[in-house]
């Protein structure tokens, strides 16, 4: 999922899927992928949710949710979107941008998921920031632990973790890019296990 804020718009994107054509690699044209997009013009106001068809930006579908939605991540296996509305509940979103509740997501401590901000999906666990805390959740459907968190950390050190918007999952880490000054725009790399946060060299 990626966080792009555009003038008073807040957006939120999961990748659904990626579709390579069946043509040799020297004469395939760049890969296409649909990005669900989720739309909040206000920062408390409700979400429209955009099929984007990429890399033509086009907008293909727009469907209001009702509610705001944030913390997206998307679990391939289910072909579901996962995310978390304002006040911590988490839903679904699917292709068609049908919303569905699930419930309050169970944690060990009160703070709960409420305003949370990023989110990523790696196989069946979705990894969500709420300021400096990573929740790990099980989105295992068959699972007792279902909607539960498994497992948190700490994100530290604080110069680099408050202003992180938006991450994404790759090699065993989530990275993502900070908004505090002075490491604005720096993209940094996260320990999901440690929670220990550190830029990522070059620009």
């Amino acid at each position: 999922m990626r966080v792009r804020r555009t003038g008073r718009v807040l957006a939120a994107a999961a990748v659904l899927a990626v579709s390579l054509p069946g043509t040799p690699a020297a004469a395939a044209p760049a890969p296409a992928c649909t990005v669900l997009r989720v739309v909040s013009t206000s920062p408390a106001g409700p979400s429209t949710v955009e099929l984007v068809r990429l890399p033509s930006g086009a907008v293909e579908s727009r469907i209001p949710l009702g509610v705001e939605v944030n913390a997206l991540g998307y679990a391939r296996s289910q072909d579901k979107v996962y995310g978390l509305t304002r006040d911590g509940a988490a839903v679904t979103v699917g292709r068609d941008g049908e919303l569905t509740r699930l419930g309050p997501v169970r944690t060990t401590d009160r703070r709960g998921l409420d305003r949370a901000t990023a989110g990523a999906v790696f196989g069946n666990r979705w990894y969500v920031q709420r300021g400096d805390d990573l929740y790990v959740i099980d989105i295992d459907p068959g699972s007792d632990g279902y909607l539960s968190a498994v497992r948190g950390a700490d994100l530290w050190p604080a110069p680099f973790t408050s202003g992180i918007d938006d991450f994404d999952f790759a090699g065993g880490r989530l990275y993502g890019v900070t908004s505090t000054w002075p490491f604005s725009e720096r993209v940094v790399r996260i320990d999901p296990v440690s929670g220990f946060t550190h830029p990522v060299p070059g620009p």
